[in-house]
């Protein structure tokens, strides 16, 4: 497999965990605003016990179960976000500033064009940061990920490393480095816009 190919795969990787990860956690920080204490306290120390387990440890637990490859590390990757994307939207949830979409109800609007002009323009910077964040994180995690048997970017790298093909090792290093700095080039802009 070529380095761009590689690079492509990493990429592809990457972005395959991250969009279940963030509907479920986005859906999981709503429903977590909207209903009973109980039920919060629930999904809060749900959450908070799936963050406190390294990805590496799900890494090992998946390729026991799944075997070794890149399904195994999807889901890890996929577990990892969901917990750390609900912490961060729970959080942007709770510090909305409720007075346009009150406003918009006094004069009648209905719920959707609320959502849209009230709620939206402040959660969209934190969701897209949030997301990106998580998404440069998962480039590096691949990485290790990769060397544990899970799949990713990192299984090439240590062929390329055991075959002493440094210049494989250096495509890809260069890759992730490259890709690392753009998502946080993209991520700084959507705060910026905040």
């Amino acid at each position: 497999m070529a380095a761009s190919d590689r690079h492509r795969a990493k990429q592809a990787f990457a972005s395959l965990c991250m969009f279940p990860a963030t509907r479920i956690s986005f859906d999981q920080a709503a429903f977590r605003q909207r209903h009973c204490a109980r039920l919060a306290w629930f999904f809060r120390t749900a959450v908070a016990a799936v963050r406190s387990v390294p990805s590496l440890i799900y890494g090992l637990i998946f390729i026991r179960v799944c075997g070794p490859g890149s399904f195994t590390g999807v889901l890890t990757l996929a577990v990892c976000s969901v917990g750390l994307l609900c912490k961060r939207f729970s959080e942007a949830i709770d510090a909305l500033d409720l007075r346009p979409v009150r406003a918009l109800e006094a004069m009648g609007v209905s719920i959707p064009v609320r959502i849209c002009h009230g709620v939206l323009p402040q959660l969209a910077p934190q969701i897209a940061s949030g997301t990106l964040y998580r998404f440069d994180v998962n480039i590096r995690e691949a990485s290790v990920l990769g060397l544990a048997g899970a799949g990713g970017i990192g299984a090439p790298l240590i062929f390329a490393m055991n075959q002493y093909a440094w210049s494989e090792v250096s495509t890809l290093a260069l890759g992730m480095i490259f890709l690392a700095w753009l998502v946080d080039a993209v991520s700084s802009s959507c705060r910026k816009t905040s």
